[in-house]
């Protein structure tokens, strides 16, 4: 308890996953993407006072009827089948947490959260609904995040922070999951560009959307994501890793056709994606100077 603890109270020092934190509780509302990894301090100190909590989450979700084993590597098939088998125990006959009780997300809720910190400059992040794993959509968001936030070459990058000055970080993210998934902008700024920030976000965001892409820009962007892919896979344990969470959020087919669906990907289906996707209908949090604790 001592353990999670700490890493919720180092969290609050990490300004950027605090306030994607605070972006996805207002964008998702009670639906569990809108809550922290780590739960909150009420949360953990009221299962660490009732082991029954503990014992009964596990049983729900660790239990070999809602399990995922992969293996990767050189191995003899038929030989780590059967010592799978022998390890584990025979398949139980219990409640698995197979689909989610909350329904599926079908839009955003816009929201507009400001906390003001005793902090030196604004943080602000701005996130839409995207599509779900599983989804073919999902490769032209992937390459959408490139362009729009990935380097010093991306859009954002080179015309909100080199050629405006509004900005001294900025990026874009897509994180794939099993339902809608969120995609985010981060920024960090000076106070008094916040508002100029913000404005010029959603400006580059409709300009992307509404004249779409060069090829040039298309297929930089599949390089740098071809590559990406090879060096976070140079392992078995990687491999392995990136396998399980495909299948449990959808397909590991989705993992080992990755590169050659993101390469079938065309201007077209980015503009089409972008106009789809990023939307008014968005929601933004921001962090700004003032009195500890405060906000709205």
């Amino acid at each position: 308890k001592l353990v999670v603890l700490e890493e919720i109270n180092r969290q609050q020092d990490n300004y950027r996953q605090y306030l994607l934190n605070m972006l996805y509780a207002g964008a998702y509302l009670s639906h569990p993407y809108g809550r922290p990894v780590l739960g909150s301090k009420e949360t953990v100190e009221k299962a660490a006072a009732d082991p029954q909590i503990i014992s009964d989450y596990y049983k729900y979700f660790y239990n070999t009827s809602n399990m995922t084993i992969v293996v990767a590597g050189n191995f003899n098939l038929e030989t780590v089948v059967k010592k799978i088998y022998e390890a584990i125990p025979a398949r139980q006959n219990i409640k698995t947490a197979t689909k989610s009780r909350f329904g599926f997300i079908r839009s955003i809720n816009p929201a507009n959260i400001t906390e003001t910190r005793n902090v030196s400059q604004a943080y602000l992040a701005l996130g839409w609904l995207a599509p779900e794993a599983g989804n073919k959509e999902t490769y032209a968001m992937d390459l959408i995040s490139v362009i729009l936030g990935e380097g010093r070459s991306c859009r954002l990058y080179r015309v909100l922070k080199e050629k405006a000055r509004l900005c001294s970080a900025i990026s874009a993210d897509y994180s794939t999951m099993r339902e809608p998934s969120p995609f985010t902008v981060y920024a960090e700024c000076e106070p008094q560009k916040a508002d100029r920030l913000r404005q010029g976000i959603l400006q580059e965001v409709e300009r992307f959307a509404r004249e779409g892409v060069t090829g040039e820009e298309l297929e930089k962007a599949k390089t740098i994501i071809e590559n990406n892919f090879f060096l976070q896979h140079e392992t078995n344990e990687e491999q392995a890793e990136s396998l399980g969470y495909y299948e449990v959020i959808g397909s590991h087919e989705n993992f080992l056709n990755y590169i050659t669906n993101i390469k079938k990907v065309t201007v077209e289906d980015l503009s089409a994606c972008a106009r789809k996707y990023l939307t008014e209908n968005f929601a933004a949090a921001s962090i700004t100077p003032g009195a500890e604790g405060g906000g709205k």
